[in-house]
C-alpha cells in the first residue's frame, strides 16, 4: 500500500493548503494527548483478543480473526473431546443442541447462566444504551 499522491506535492497550492489544515492537527494531536493522559485502564475478567486497530480495510483483519475463530473452535472442540473421552455420540448431541439453539430467533433462546448478577446487569445496562443510540 502506498502513500496518496497529494501527500507529495510540493506546489505552492499544496504549501498553503497544508498551512491551513495544520491548526486542525495541532488540535487533534492536543486532543489524543489529552484522552490518552486521562484514560484509565479496563481490565476485563473474561480473555479478550483485539485484532487490529482503526485501519479500514486492506490491513488483513478479517483473515486474521477467521484464523483466531478457528483456532479457538478447534481448542474448544478438543476440550469436548477431552471431557466426553471422545464419545461421538454425546458430541453428536452437543452438536445438535448448538445448531438448533443457533436456529432459534434470539428472543426464543434460553439463556443459559453464564455471568453473575452483576455481569447480567452490566450486559443488560450496556444493551439498553446500545439499543437507545442505535435509533439516534
Amino acid at each position: 500500500m502506498r502513500a496518496p499522491e497529494f501527500w507529495h506535492r510540493t506546489d505552492v497550492t499544496a504549501r498553503l493548503e497544508g498551512l491551513a489544515l495544520a491548526p486542525l492537527g495541532w488540535l487533534y494531536g492536543a486532543s489524543v494527548a489529552w484522552k490518552a493522559a486521562r484514560a484509565k485502564p479496563f481490565r476485563a475478567r473474561a480473555k479478550v483478543v483485539c485484532i487490529g486497530n482503526l485501519t479500514v480495510g486492506g490491513s488483513g483483519k478479517t483473515p486474521i480473526a477467521i484464523a483466531v475463530a478457528q483456532a479457538l473452535a478447534a481448542r474448544w472442540m478438543a476440550l469436548v473431546n477431552e471431557f466426553t473421552r471422545g464419545d461421538a455420540g454425546i458430541t453428536a448431541g452437543l452438536r445438535r443442541f448448538w445448531e438448533q439453539m443457533a436456529e432459534l430467533p434470539d428472543d426464543e433462546r434460553p439463556m443459559l447462566k453464564i455471568l453473575s448478577d452483576l455481569q447480567q446487569a452490566f450486559v443488560d445496562q450496556a444493551l439498553a444504551l446500545y439499543n437507545s443510540r442505535k435509533g439516534e
